[in-house]
């Protein structure tokens, strides 16, 4: 009875459009972490999160068995690093037979501006190199960072069978 009213509720995708300080928290976790157990302690612990990310992604290459197909595992890669934001290519350069992953956004770039090597090669690096793990003998390199002040994140990806070919 009485006046109608409208009620409005926020959806999970609204709440998006709100500040977070995730970055904020995850610098001090950090810092405290190193300051009580050493710079070493934190690394290890920010590459076991990309082992257990990159468990998932293996698993996923694993069951499209196309553990040794280097080209199909990055697609599958890719795939995953778009699912957790980073909007990500992969392309393939024809001249050496290379790939690479080119990203446009960096879902931690505050916190890897403050912690750039243990987040660009201790997470980001790792969870590629150990998604291709025990399937292929690829070697990742980190070429364009965002936190060094690039326009995007580039990981070139070359087999090793590549190395053995030239010699």
């Amino acid at each position: 009875m009485g006046r109608l009213k409208k009620v409005y509720e926020l959806t999970e995708k609204g709440r998006e459009f709100f500040p977070r300080k995730y970055d904020l928290f995850l610098n001090l976790v950090l810092d405290k972490i190193a300051g009580k157990k050493g710079e070493a302690e934190a690394r290890e612990i920010i590459e076991s999160i990309a082992e257990d990310i990159a468990s998932g992604i293996r698993t996923k290459i694993d069951k499209n068995n196309h553990p040794h197909d280097l080209e199909r595992s990055l697609k599958i890669i890719n795939d995953a690093s778009n699912q957790m934001g980073f909007a990500s290519s992969l392309e393939r350069e024809e001249k050496d037979n290379s790939f690479y992953i080119q990203s446009k956004n960096c879902i931690l770039h505050k916190v890897a501006s403050n912690n750039q090597d243990m987040i660009c090669h201790g997470l980001h690096d790792k969870i590629i190199s150990k998604s291709l793990e025990g399937n292929s003998d690829a070697r990742i390199e980190l070429k364009e960072c965002m936190a060094l002040g690039n326009e995007y994140c580039r990981h070139i990806i070359r087999s090793g069978k590549q190395n053995e070919d030239r010699t």
